[in-house]
């Protein structure tokens, strides 16, 4: 079990070694006329870029809100549905596994960031989806996405959209699979420090945070831990540098706890945020979930 475990984030390591620009990268004015609500509930997504290449996180915004007079059930987590349109494959429906929502009060809207192909993918060699391999396995095409979630009206279907990945160059692509023959190759934790210090601010930055630059987030439960200062100053170089980012939004709760220096954390989070990247995610996030906070204590 340990060496498939090994396996499985050896392949993760594959997408660093790239160094592709940004070119071609754009965002995406939201298809709003595709909503399909119910009475009750609106279930609205939104894409951090429309066009990537082949190895970026695919972040989406969804925006769940209560337009009812009464509070509503919502019954299970929220599915993902994909279509690779460049292949005609439908790929299976993922779900989520840590954003269950029980209920909405009158006005109340539930607001995160999720990256849908963390559930779901296929395998480069592969014609056929194949469940939980990683992101970096996407194939280049156009993929059309739209989540969905069950109330007590039922299924309520949110908008679509699509996503555009670009295929590397030739240079890029050798060395892809390269890495990919390789992929089972063992590797140290110095290695994968000396990885993180190479990529932390290469295109592939977001990746290599999430691949190398982890941290043991449980310490934070632990007041005198010696590593405890190096984490909270990790997350916060974290959260700032990527705040349109699934991984951010998921971290963000580490600092979001009861502790002096948590706190003081989150606050220079905020403060910065505010100043850098005022339209950002993470803080329309933050600000969300401290005024629902606020409205619970009535």
């Amino acid at each position: 079990m340990k060496n498939q475990s090994n396996k499985i984030v050896l392949i993760f390591l594959i997408i660093l070694t790239f160094s592709p620009s940004s070119i071609g990268e754009t965002t995406q004015t939201p298809n709003i006329e595709k909503i399909n609500n119910t009475n009750q509930i609106t279930f609205h997504i939104t894409p951090e870029k429309n066009i990537i290449k082949k190895g970026k996180f695919i972040n989406i915004l969804f925006n769940i809100t209560n337009n009812s007079t009464q509070t509503v059930k919502l019954y299970s987590l929220i599915n993902f549905h994909v279509e690779d349109l460049s292949r005609n494959i439908t790929l299976p429906v993922g779900k989520t596994d840590n954003y269950l929502i029980t209920n909405l009060k009158q006005g109340q809207s539930k607001l995160n960031v999720i990256n849908p192909f963390n559930f779901m993918n296929y395998k480069e060699e592969f014609n056929l989806p194949i469940m939980s391999y990683p992101w970096a396995y996407i194939k280049e095409g156009k993929y059309l996405i739209y989540f969905s979630i069950k109330t007590e009206e039922g299924i309520v279907k949110s908008n679509e959209i699509e996503i555009e990945v670009l295929p590397l160059n030739e240079e890029e692509e050798i060395v892809f699979q390269q890495l990919v023959n390789n992929v089972e190759v063992e590797k140290s934790i110095a290695d994968w420090n000396n990885l993180f210090s190479i990529y932390k601010d290469s295109f592939y930055a977001e990746e290599s945070y999430y691949l190398y630059g982890g941290v043991s987030a449980e310490n934070l439960f632990k007041e005198n831990h010696p590593e405890r200062a190096q984490i909270i100053e990790r997350l916060k170089e974290r959260l700032i540098k990527f705040p349109y980012c699934s991984e951010s939004s998921r971290l963000m709760g580490y600092l979001d706890r009861d502790f002096d220096d948590c706190r003081r954390a989150m606050e220079e989070v905020i403060e910065v945020l505010k100043i850098e990247s005022p339209e950002s995610w993470l803080l329309k996030i933050i600000e969300h979930n401290k005024q629902l906070k606020e409205e619970l204590k009535k």
